[in-house]
């Protein structure tokens, strides 16, 4: 996995670099126990390992909750959440299943894309429909192939300014076609 997490990591920093208008774009970067950055996109200086590495547990719910508080206290008019995740989740303590489909249906109703995204991970439908997503806000890459992450997070980035310019929350949705293209779609 370490060459994946690798290009994950340099995935994520082609997602922040191509999105457009980065003095306006508020970013937050979040572990499952920490924060590790805040603030406008045009100030980001990417990350790598040093700041970030996999444990072996994923409390995605417990991360989903913390995020959407953040998010929700930003209160930002465009917001698109993304979560990255090489495993389904197996380590939350306090929130739970329940919990996390009140949340995306709240991101619903405020019109805020949610799009789970799976490294490596092809259950990351199945973990996105215990959510309640439908398989469309949910799509995984092939990380071990460094240009199916580099497409995949350009895919991203293009789809949140689309959001970002229309309002449309549509945009930040994957066709089964498109999913395949990434390397790593069911």
């Amino acid at each position: 996995m370490e060459k994946g997490w690798h290009n994950t990591l340099a995935g994520i920093n082609t997602y922040v670099a191509e999105l457009p208008d980065k003095e306006d774009t508020y970013l937050e970067l979040r572990s499952f126990d920490s924060v590790i950055y805040t603030g406008v996109a045009v100030h980001w200086r990417g990350i790598n390992s040093e700041y970030y590495r996999p444990r072996g547990m994923t409390p995605l719910y417990d991360h989903i909750k913390k995020s959407n508080e953040a998010m929700t206290k930003a209160d930002e008019k465009f917001t698109t959440f993304l979560v990255v995740s090489d495993g389904e989740e197996n380590a939350s303590h306090y929130t739970s299943q329940a919990d996390v489909k009140r949340i995306m249906q709240r991101c619903e109703e405020k019109k805020w894309p949610v799009v789970f995204v799976g490294a490596s991970f092809e259950k990351i439908i199945e973990e996105g429909a215990k959510a309640g997503l439908h398989k469309y806000n949910t799509v995984a890459y092939n990380s071990m192939e460094a240009v199916n992450t580099q497409d995949m997070f350009r895919s991203l980035s293009k789809g949140t300014t689309a959001y970002n310019i229309t309002g449309n929350a549509s945009v930040l949705t994957y066709s089964d076609t498109q999913r395949t293209a990434f390397g790593a779609a069911r």
